[in-house]
């Protein structure tokens, strides 16, 4: 049995990269293997390291921790941890906020449905279709796919989940004023029924089931149907914070203003933590001692995220994600319009999505699986996924340059190239 396989098959990433490459260090958006040979992460640690790998002013704060506290455990202070929340306050768009701190994105969606159960005094919440809130059994229950719930007990009468328009190409479209109508007919009937709604918990782009983005309309419209049935507004930003969309936070483009904001994975960028964030009146309405946890403001992780925060708002990282996921969703379509083989690019920023095409010109499964494996073999790492299994999710470091994306989209390009050639060949000798 080699190393590898003593890892339990449910964590191990062979289900994504089967055989694939094990790394041994990183630097900015390239990771190199045990061969010395150099990939682009096109994945950028599942959306956590917007700095890339090995930041040197995050590597510095890191060592200079060490020497001081490495563990306090969370009933014990440490200065660190209180300088952290105090940069997280300062460096977040709305003001009068507490922090609660958490490890993991799972733990902060968590953490969130009991504060609103504490402070709305209601249980049932309120989530999408199609959204990841994490695989944890408190979270799996907000979270849509059914697949990954099976071996997870859930009180299904507590959660509601409502749909949400899809705004992808050659995917089915829900209109924002039926999805509203639907949510608050769900809201009502609730009311009615004794069971109101505690909260509405929404992730503005839905990440992980294909970058899926949620308009204006529709995010402006949950957050009046929250209020007027006196039910919290939470936005998960868990994956779109820390300037990945072009702003500091998404929630920042539209008239909103959340009730809680749900943070992680970019924050320290690559080491685990999280918060709630909301006002002290929300958050202090969970009684002390209910949400604790060992590791959560852990001295290192905050030590990283001061650095991570100071680098993101000095260079005012949110521009360059936009300009250049600009440029990368440019080229992209161009590939698209030019050879097929991928569908029009969606997302902003540097969250971008898109879907393979098979040389029907349909949406295949098989076909993004080949895609990825492709890929790798020409050193780039994507993430495969969508809720229909076709999707591909580019999340890189901030601090990518076009140089460096122009090796990620030449890669793409010859594959589309090859495909659209094939498909020619094909067609010219059907009679």
């Amino acid at each position: 049995m080699t190393t590898q396989n003593l890892e339990a098959n449910s964590t191990s990433q062979s289900w994504m990269y089967p055989k694939g490459p094990v790394f041994i260090k990183g630097q900015g958006v390239w990771l190199w293997d045990e061969k010395g040979e150099r990939y682009f992460d096109g994945t950028g640690g599942s959306g956590a390291l917007n700095l890339g790998h090995s930041h040197s002013e995050v590597n510095s704060a890191i060592i200079q921790q060490i020497d001081k506290i490495t563990h306090t455990g969370c009933k014990v202070q440490s200065s660190i941890r209180q300088k952290f929340i105090k940069r997280l306050v300062e460096f977040f768009p709305l003001s009068g906020v507490k922090v609660l701190p958490t490890v993991t994105g799972a733990e902060t969606v968590e953490a969130a449905i009991k504060v609103a159960r504490a402070y709305t005094g209601k249980s049932k919440i309120m989530a999408f279709e199609r959204s990841y809130h994490g695989k944890t059994t408190g979270a799996l229950s907000l979270t849509w796919n059914a697949s990954i719930k099976k071996y997870s007990p859930i009180d299904r009468e507590q959660v509601v989940h409502c749909s949400a328009p899809v705004l992808v190409e050659q995917h089915q479209e829900i209109s924002v004023e039926s999805c509203l109508y639907s949510c608050e007919k769900l809201l009502k009937e609730n009311e009615e029924n004794k069971t109101p709604i505690a909260a509405l918990i929404i992730e503005p782009i839905q990440a992980t089931e294909g970058v899926l983005e949620l308009t204006e309309a529709f995010l402006v419209g949950i957050q009046g149907l929250a209020k007027k049935y006196g039910a919290l507004f939470i936005i998960d930003e868990i994956y779109t914070g820390f300037g990945r969309t072009g702003k500091p936070f998404y929630f920042q483009y539209f008239d909103l203003n959340p009730d809680i904001v749900l943070v992680g994975k970019a924050l320290a960028n690559g080491l685990p933590i999280g918060a709630v964030l909301g006002s002290e009146k929300i958050i202090d309405a969970l009684p002390s001692g209910i949400q604790t946890s060992t590791f959560s403001g852990h001295p290192l992780a905050s030590a990283a995220a001061i650095a991570t925060l100071e680098v993101i708002e000095s260079k005012k990282l949110w521009k360059h994600a936009e300009q250049l996921g600009n440029y990368i969703r440019k080229k992209l379509d161009e590939i698209h319009l030019l050879y097929g083989g991928i569908s029009k690019s969606r997302g902003i920023g540097l969250m971008i999505g898109f879907d393979c095409i098979n040389q029907e010109g349909a949406l295949c499964e098989e076909t993004t699986l080949k895609f990825v494996k492709e890929c790798l073999q020409n050193k780039i790492l994507f993430f495969k996924g969508g809720y229909l299994g076709t999707s591909i999710r580019l999340t890189p470091s901030l601090l990518v340059t076009e140089e460096e994306a122009d090796v990620l989209l030449e890669v793409v390009k010859e594959y589309c190239l090859r495909l659209h050639v094939s498909t020619q060949k094909e067609r010219k000798y059907v009679v």
